[in-house]
């Protein structure tokens, strides 16, 4: 997915988002394949489901992607009028306590931002396609 593409197509909900900001991810920066991962812990599951994962250890309001490397950050993605969760907000600011950065994103702009801010100064951000 180019830059265009992905900064112009009209997402419906936060699935089409996510999987939108992937294919983005995954075609601009190639570097960064096998070191980010999406976490599926959206909350659309049933109760019976969520009571599985939970005792498997899935942790509430983890942010929808993780990045291992250069450095270890993630990445929240919220559909416009969305809000973050009291979970999300607890995690968010126990990591930061911590120095991991989460970086909480609406758009496309601000997801292509939060990239090219994380990848500064790295071989990483030189790999970028446009």
């Amino acid at each position: 997915m180019t830059k265009q593409q992905f900064l112009t197509t009209i997402y419906a909900n936060e699935d089409q988002f996510t999987a939108a900001t992937h294919k983005y991810i995954n075609h601009n920066y190639p570097a960064l394949r096998g070191f980010y991962f999406h976490v599926a812990n959206e909350s659309a599951t049933s109760m019976a489901m969520r009571l599985k994962l939970s005792a498997l250890g899935l942790l509430a309001g983890v942010p929808d992607f993780l990045f291992v490397y250069p450095k270890f950050w993630a990445l929240e993605l919220k559909m416009p009028n969305g809000k973050l969760s009291d979970k999300q907000k607890y995690l968010h600011n126990h990591w930061a306590s911590v120095g991991i950065t989460v970086e909480v994103c609406y758009n496309a702009e601000q997801v292509i931002t939060a990239l090219e801010r994380a990848l500064t100064k790295t071989f990483l951000l030189h790999s970028h396609r446009t």
